[in-house]
């Protein structure tokens, strides 16, 4: 990840100023060591002649934009000073109710230079009450909207930033403006410690602390057995990313569909679409509990894997560990209803968890290299294209065919080339649809 360079959004009133100003006076070591905070309209001033925005106000459409090209250059420049930048600024005006589609402010070099997105949503009533207190207080000038014009402008700024965003590879997270000091510092220190973070190191960590792997390398027992299991329609059928938006739509009455999807297909399978999805799931932190919840009660283990996980959890030389895209805490849920222990779960979740790890193939792949330097045999299951690299590697792999329904669309043909290229070791396919195993 590069050095963060985070974009502070939301439509006129919202609390923008307000929250920065309380970000700014956090005397915590991490804001004041690590963050520079900038007003927008600050930065502007330092571009435009005499630093006075009346002249940007009276000035054409195309010096205004060149001004806010150099304004976005700028940023970009100070993030070089060592600091992480968090600019509050507008993607489109919207004052006036007449106008049918407001006026879009954000310029292409804004996405060349932001990182990460972060917009602040607000109760119309409240911003409206907000920016009527504004207009009174002579601290803005605020124009008069009602409350469902302050609500299509917010819905039309998130629409239009989260498509700009997964075209752009940037991060996109919406706060809700009640908790936004909370929320966006909770943000900001992830940012922080990510950048620099490789994401396969946290997961060796989590490893060591759970017993899966020494401290140092070779340093532990030796030639065990280590079993690798994806999760999501491997040991059992269900996908619990669908089941969570599922839910959220039901408690929510939200209708578009689901956002992981959107991310996924926008950006395919990499670190960049896992983190993305982090961040989505941190939207809904505060009831993530009760949804994982409601989540793992709608899945049903495999009897073949319930009875295989409950053998070896007994054997003192194997080990096993569920290595998920998906939620970590759905499958400890799942695990602790099925009374099956000494099974490891690493997966993702919200940023705010300190037990959300990014999981990607590439992850999974170096996870068998891992266990191999240190003399283990490694069993690998799976069912789609991203648990391929990780079998390749394993020195025995399954693959888990589910009912056609239910499998991955397009596992079959990765499967048939990878095996016409003989890049498997010993392979057996455990078939779901005939509740058999396959040789």
């Amino acid at each position: 990840m590069s050095r963060p360079i985070i974009g502070l959004y939301g439509v006129s009133g919202v609390g923008k100023s307000y929250l920065l100003h309380q970000l700014t006076g956090d005397s915590s070591s991490l804001f004041h060591t690590h963050y520079a905070f900038l007003e927008g309209s600050q930065v502007l001033q330092s571009v435009v002649e005499g630093g006075d925005l009346r002249i940007m106000s009276q000035g054409s459409p195309s010096e205004r934009k060149k001004w806010r090209t150099q304004a976005a250059q700028k940023i970009k420049q100070d993030s070089l000073v060592g600091k992480n930048v968090v600019v509050a600024g507008h993607y489109m005006l919207w004052d006036d109710e007449k106008d049918a589609h407001g006026s879009i402010v954000a310029v292409d070099e804004d996405w060349e230079t932001y990182t990460h997105i972060v917009y602040v949503r607000g109760d119309p009533a409240t911003i409206k009450r907000q920016r009527e207190s504004d207009s009174k207080a002579y601290t803005r000038v605020r124009s008069a909207v009602s409350t469902e014009h302050l609500r299509k402008w917010q819905d039309q700024e998130i629409e239009k930033l989260q498509k700009i965003c997964m075209e752009k590879r940037i991060y996109f997270a919406v706060v809700e403006a009640r908790n936004s000091v909370e929320k966006v510092g909770t943000l900001l220190e992830y940012f922080s410690k990510a950048w620099r973070e490789d994401i396969m190191d946290r997961v060796k960590r989590e490893m060591v602390r759970s017993g899966f792997l020494p401290a140092t390398r070779g340093a532990g027992p030796r030639f065990e057995t280590r079993l690798l299991l994806d999760a999501d329609r491997t040991i059992a059928a269900q996908d619990t990313g669908a089941l969570f938006w599922r839910v959220v739509k039901k408690k929510t009455g939200k209708t578009e569909k689901s956002p992981l999807k959107t991310i996924f297909d926008a950006a395919g399978y990499n670190e960049f679409a896992f983190r993305q999805a982090m961040l989505f799931y941190e939207e809904y932190a505060e009831d993530f509990e009760m949804i994982c919840r409601s989540v793992a009660d709608q899945v049903k283990l495999y009897p073949e894997f319930v009875g295989l996980l409950k053998a070896v959890s007994s054997k003192p030389h194997v080990k096993t560990i569920i290595l998920t895209c998906e939620l970590r805490l759905v499958w400890e849920m799942v695990l602790e209803r099925e009374n099956i222990g000494n099974v490891v779960v690493i997966g993702t979740g919200p940023v705010s968890r300190e037990d959300s790890l990014v999981v990607t193939p590439e992850v999974k792949s170096r996870i068998v290299d891992a266990l191999h330097d240190n003399h283990h045999r490694v069993i690998a299951f799976g069912d789609s294209p991203l648990d391929l690299r990780m079998m390749q590697k394993a020195d025995v792999a399954y693959v888990v065919v589910g009912k056609e329904n239910e499998r991955s669309k397009t596992m079959e043909s990765e499967l048939a080339t990878a095996i016409k290229n003989g890049t498997y070791p010993e392979l057996q396919s455990i078939s779901r649809h005939h509740n058999c195993l396959e040789p």
